[in-house]
């Protein structure tokens, strides 16, 4: 099967979430790896997407997907609990993330230390879209509606490296073409 072959960040595969759980879809230096703040400096968000938790499915058909590797930097933007920046660190990848609530960023930090995930998961508390560190990352992994990917996709159309690898659940990124597009059964459905 052999990697995917990312052409630019307008090209991902997805998983389309219409009436089914959906997703859409470098190596770093540990040596000159710089983690990010703790909190960015409080601002007005530029736009609040809905809180909603990926499944647990999804999470690792999102990590397939996307051919996470160990060593490879995973940046989450809108992290929320922190299930898909565990997820990817137990894989081996360094998972960085940001999240707007201070409650999710506390709980994550608190999980990190509980399953021994030091210095494998970093999440900072700030809007996402002033998040500067997406630049570093080999994998982006977001689950934020039209208007948020809307939002996100100029930034990140200026700030990704040629290569990187971008998934999206449940929402396209308007003007961009999946690569791959998958569909997952919640098992909760009968």
């Amino acid at each position: 099967r052999g990697d995917p072959q990312p052409r630019s960040p307008g090209h991902f595969p997805e998983l389309d979430g219409k009436g089914d759980e959906g997703l859409t879809m470098g190596r770093i230096s540990m040596k000159n790896f710089q983690p990010p703040p703790e909190a960015l400096p409080p601002e007005q968000p530029v736009y609040v997407a809905p809180s909603l938790g990926t499944p647990s499915t999804v999470v690792k058909v999102a990590l397939d997907l996307v051919g996470l590797k160990p060593d490879e930097l995973f940046c989450d933007l809108g992290a929320g609990d922190g299930r898909v920046l565990y997820a990817a660190a137990r894989r081996g990848a360094l998972a960085i993330g940001v999240e707007l609530k201070a409650e999710l960023v506390d709980e994550i930090r608190k999980q990190v230390t509980r399953e021994g995930l030091d210095g494998k998961v970093y999440i900072t508390r700030g809007d996402l879209y002033g998040f500067d560190y997406v630049r570093q990352a080999d994998v982006v992994y977001a689950f934020l509606d039209d208007k948020g990917n809307e939002v996100l996709r100029s930034r990140l159309e200026r700030t990704l490296r040629p290569g990187t690898r971008v998934v999206t659940y449940w929402y396209r990124i308007p003007g961009w073409k999946p690569v791959k597009k998958v569909r997952v059964r919640d098992p909760e459905d009968k």
